[in-house]
């Protein structure tokens, strides 16, 4: 175990599958998160910290500042100050690697490996998560659309007020497949069903509405950017 302070990454350990890593955000420094605190501790250096977040399946983040020695646990991933309190002298780590991918979290939430693309078109999404070796993430579960969910409640509108993000999902013209190949299992849709039609090739989005989150029809949306989440289920 050890630290990489030139590139602000704490290497945790090192096992047959893959090392565990922290990675510093600091794009969110000196700014306190309050909420999904699941531990708050007042001893040990960072390096203390991220190893009993290690030791959480539950953990995915963590907060420390050092000249309080205090360490904050989060069960969550933020990706933008929204909602935070600033405060100085705070520093944000993901938790990623392990038996992910390298630069992915694992969720613990039925085999989900999280890693944030951005803000970016649909085509420009899709590459950049082959690039880090995903698709865009499949939502094929309850539990994942809640988790989903509650990452775009955090996050700044990516156009018009909206809060949205491209998911996997293709219409074939009588079935909508993910990138496998496969019908989709799991739905959102507002309204409870979608049918496109034939001779209609679209993808989806899920979006805010007054009434939640719901999955839709993207379209000529493909040239909106929108969150970009990429995505790696374990099987």
């Amino acid at each position: 175990m050890h630290k990489i302070l030139n590139f602000l990454i704490i290497v945790l350990f090192k096992s047959t599958k893959g090392a565990e890593y922290m990675e510093a955000k600091m794009k969110l420094d000196n700014f306190r998160f309050d909420v999904n605190v699941i531990q708050t501790r007042h001893k040990g250096d960072v390096t203390d910290c991220a190893v009993k977040c290690t030791s959480r399946l539950d953990c995915l983040s963590i907060q420390y500042r050092d000249s309080m020695q205090t360490c904050r646990m989060f069960d969550t991933i933020f990706l933008t100050s929204d909602g935070a309190s600033y405060e100085n002298g705070w520093r944000y780590y993901l938790k990623t690697g392990g038996i992910c991918p390298p630069h992915f979290t694992f969720t613990a939430i039925d085999g989900l490996c999280f890693h944030d693309g951005g803000v970016l078109r649909r085509d420009a999404g899709v590459k950049y998560c082959a690039k880090v070796g995903s698709g865009l993430i499949l939502v094929n579960s309850a539990n994942i659309e809640f988790f989903l969910e509650s990452i775009l409640d955090r996050v700044t509108p990516s156009y018009s007020g909206a809060k949205s993000a491209y998911i996997q999902g293709q219409w074939n013209s009588t079935h909508w497949l993910d990138d496998d190949g496969q019908e989709l299992q799991y739905t959102k849709w507002e309204g409870g069903t979608n049918n496109p039609g034939p001779s209609r090739i679209y993808n989806i989005k899920i979006k805010q509405s007054s009434g939640g989150y719901y999955w839709k029809e993207a379209t000529s949306g493909n040239d909106y950017v929108r969150h970009v989440f990429c995505g790696v289920i374990l099987r």
